[in-house]
């Protein structure tokens, strides 16, 4: 297919057409160009363009999470979102922040610092990947259990959708409940439904003081033992993680904030209902779950009901022997395995699905389905999908069961 770049030069600048390069795209995509447009009225036009020419759109923020979802069927132009980078609104009186979705997330973090605030939003690579990206694929980790997913941080959206419409939803303040709620559906959608080009968020303030704490977890049973007893303790802990590794013991990491008196009264209370002695840990605990990224592996997402959470962390122990992961007690776990691990995936799935629980491949599947097979639901997830994107402009076939 002859793409006319003139065309889009007119609409972002010459400059911000250039050609395509494998790292540009998903795993499996050949696009021609990258196009950067620089505010929302040139993501719409250029959307406008792609469409009425047949083209396929592949939208991007920071990349990194490129090799999330399956290879798109086709995809020739990436709409590079790296120049929609501005905080267009701070509203501290109010808690709220209205970012363009290309602005990584640390540089965000950083502007809402100078006033004590930041959004529970979070990112192996936070200053890489950038507020739309963290969205679209729904991105979670240890904040989670204190604050909720990122569907619930977002109060508000501007969109454009497949026929270059800019579609906006939502509003500026916390108690906003009006309209259509457009922001649930694209957060999570890995661009398929829409793109995102700016976001108001829901932000809450800085702790005064934090303390992480952790309790090794020598005996496999302790997990099982100490987690509920962790959540029925009178204590909201800002983040839990457990870090597993095959061979090794489990180690539990509970932040808590407040003033210094308050944290050691929740620690003493965490050390009461676990019937442990905690011991004090350094903050680059929480860098464990970026780790797993450090070297190329099969990177899987498992998800399962909070209280299966052993049960699925010893099925994934006994399919392979070299595992290393992340677990939440939210049900969710990041887990790296060796490459030659992928026939593993097929019997964790089927185990997992027992308990109303599933298996995402997030990099590294090589041929492997990203998403498994499609649930009750899946019928539901195709009339969205043609109400939105009838023509499949964006990112076709990267999504469950090819949409």
């Amino acid at each position: 297919m002859t793409i006319d770049a003139a065309a889009f030069a007119a609409i972002v600048g010459a400059a911000h057409v250039t050609p395509a390069q494998a790292a540009d795209a998903p795993p499996g995509a050949a696009p021609h160009w990258v196009i950067a447009p620089g505010d929302a009225a040139e993501v719409a036009a250029v959307v406008r363009a792609a469409a009425a020419a047949g083209l396929a759109v592949l939208p991007r923020g920071g990349g990194t999470r490129r090799e999330r979802g399956n290879p798109p069927r086709r995809g020739d132009i990436v709409l590079a979102l790296h120049r929609l980078d501005r905080l267009l609104e701070h509203a501290h009186g109010d808690m709220t922040a209205t970012v363009e979705a290309g602005m990584p997330l640390a540089a965000l973090q950083r502007q809402l610092a100078q006033h004590r605030q930041f959004v529970p939003l979070e990112s192996h690579a936070p200053e890489r990947a950038t507020i739309g990206g963290t969205l679209a694929t729904a991105d979670s980790g240890a904040l989670r259990l204190r604050y909720g997913p990122p569907r619930d941080l977002v109060l508000g959206m501007t969109v454009v959708l497949a026929d270059g419409t800019i579609a906006r939803s939502g509003g500026k303040v916390v108690k906003n409940v009006a309209g259509y709620d457009l922001p649930k559906l694209m957060t999570g959608a890995l661009g398929t439904l829409g793109v995102l080009v700016s976001a108001t968020l829901r932000l809450y303030p800085l702790p005064e003081h934090e303390v992480t704490i952790g309790l090794d977890l020598a005996d496999p049973a302790a997990l099982g033992r100490v987690l509920p007893a962790l959540r029925a303790a009178p204590v909201v802990p800002t983040a839990v993680q457990l870090r597993l590794a095959s061979g090794q013991p489990a180690a539990l990491d509970v932040r808590v904030a407040g003033t210094p008196a308050a944290c050691d009264e929740q620690i003493a209370a965490i050390a009461a209902a676990t019937a442990s002695a905690p011991q004090p840990r350094h903050a680059d605990v929480w860098q464990a779950r970026a780790a797993l990224w450090h070297e190329p592996a099969l990177m899987l997402k498992c998800t399962t009901r909070p209280a299966q959470l052993g049960a699925a962390l010893a099925q994934l122990a006994a399919l392979t022997p070299t595992w290393r992961a992340v677990a939440y007690p939210t049900g969710i776990i990041e887990a790296a395995l060796p490459g030659s691990a992928r026939a593993a995936v097929a019997p964790l799935r089927q185990a997992l699905a027992a308990s109303d629980g599933a298996v995402v491949v997030l990099a590294g599947g090589g041929d492997l389905d990203a998403w498994g097979p499609a649930g009750d639901d899946f019928a539901v997830m195709q009339r969205i999908k043609q109400q939105f994107d009838p023509h499949g402009v964006f990112n076709p076939g990267r999504y469950l069961g090819g949409l």
